[in-house]
């Protein structure tokens, strides 16, 4: 189980490590990021699902044959925004804005492997208001 939670939740743990060393270093950890969930959906097996009975109403979450090819679109389009991001013109981002940007991922990432209804609202709400931050 301690693979799916960090493939989804990574993300989050990176916005919590951004507001804490900062932005110079914190840019580079968004490019890892999305890492763990890359391998998850190219290297576990197939059909998995992951119930988590205490959190949210019993939230589900798998990586199915169409969860993995979503998950591999969202991961290397994440990835390569925050390689953009880290090697980009701009050098003057605020830790809020990386930690914005680290939420929207985990929001982007959860809502496609999300299996009910409240964890991909949940997970959709997350984007919705940390991508609103960012623009």
């Amino acid at each position: 189980m301690l693979p799916w939670l960090l493939a989804v939740f990574s993300p989050l743990l990176a916005a919590g490590l951004i507001m804490a060393i900062g932005p110079r270093h914190g840019k580079w950890l968004l490019v890892l990021a999305p890492l763990p969930a890359l391998g998850v959906a190219l290297f576990a097996d197939l059909d998995l699902a992951c119930n988590l009975n205490g959190f949210l109403l019993g939230t589900r979450l798998g990586f199915g044959i169409f969860e993995r090819t979503f998950v591999l679109l969202t991961v290397l389009a994440w990835a390569i925004s925050a390689l953009f991001l880290a090697c980009g013109q701009s050098r003057n981002f605020t830790p809020g804005f990386l930690s914005m940007f680290a939420l929207t991922m985990c929001g982007n990432i959860g809502l496609t492997v999300a299996q009910d209804a409240v964890s991909f609202y949940t997970f959709f709400a997350l984007m919705t208001f940390a991508a609103y931050i960012l623009v």
